[in-house]
């Protein structure tokens, strides 16, 4: 094995021990894998009781298999911190019924061989999911390192340039990842380029208008259109720490090559909106 195969291996295991230190709870999609074993629980203890009380001749742990579903879904959500943590929660809440209800010695060991398959396959699929969106990201990181090395030898570095802007900016491609971030947007949001770059943008938006921006997002993007400053005045950043920063957004694309690329231009718009309510406030 190269060593550039075993560096990439020692990234993306590195990365998986991280993800394992931090539960996306913030992301939906997380709660709609939570909902999926809810309704799997559901599903389960109506079978078991029905068993119990020989209404139907299907073995309740049969139902257990429908918990495969949500593993599945947020391991390719999530890679492998969501697949083994979906895993995790199922058996913890569909367990309590094999223990408290009767069952014969082949249901028992039918529901606990069950468990442990799902767990082999949260631990494999989400191994696999996770190997690809971390050497997808890796991939995201090495492309724009290119493209700002690209232009670093030019007389007049856009580098230099972007950095010396009083604005935040952000290059994003059609996915919605964020290919470059400055100094300036560091400031604005809290986190470091190593933490924006490779990242969707959306993690930037508001929770609330996030499945929102994704359609406003590709929209734009089709149309390679030209927004302004002042076009929206109702626009938040959403900073590492939780606050929402009030800002002012100005898009226009970017041709790099064979990419498509718009950049972001974010301005604090903070004192224009208190100055709004100043005014607001002295006209009552």
């Amino acid at each position: 094995m190269s060593k550039t195969v075993r560096g990439a291996a020692g990234l993306v295991g590195r990365e998986m021990v991280a993800n394992l230190a931090r539960p996306p709870l913030s992301d939906r999609r997380f709660w709609v894998a939570q909902t999926m074993v809810a309704a799997v629980f559901l599903v389960h203890l109506g079978a078991d009781l029905a068993e119990d009380r020989a209404i139907i001749p299907i073995p309740d742990f049969i139902w257990i298999l429908l918990l495969f579903v949500p593993v599945v879904y947020a391991g390719m959500t999530f890679g492998l911190v969501g697949s083994l943590g979906t895993a995790l929660v199922g058996i913890v809440v569909l367990a309590p019924s094999e223990i408290l209800l009767r069952h014969t010695g082949t249901e028992l060991w039918g529901a606990w061989s069950t468990f442990a398959v799902v767990v082999i396959t949260a631990v494999l699929l989400g191994y696999r999911f996770e190997t690809e969106r971390s050497l997808g990201r890796q991939l995201l990181t090495a492309e724009s390192a290119r493209i700002v090395n690209y232009f670093e030898g030019h007389p007049l570095s856009w580098r230099r340039l972007l950095e010396a802007l009083p604005y935040g900016i952000c290059l994003v491609d059609a996915k919605g990842s964020m290919r470059y971030a400055n100094e300036r947007l560091e400031m604005l949001s809290g986190y470091g380029k190593d933490e924006l770059v490779s990242q969707p943008v959306e993690m930037l938006v508001p929770l609330r208008e996030r499945s929102r921006h994704v359609g406003q997002r590709d929209r734009f993007a089709s149309k390679t259109l030209i927004r302004p400053h002042g076009t929206r005045l109702d626009l938040a950043l959403l900073r590492k720490d939780g606050i929402q920063l009030p800002v002012d957004i100005a898009l226009t694309p970017l041709a790099f090559e064979e990419t498509s690329l718009v950049v972001a231009m974010i301005r604090d718009d903070s004192a224009r909106v208190a100055a709004e309510h100043r005014r607001t406030e002295a006209e009552r």
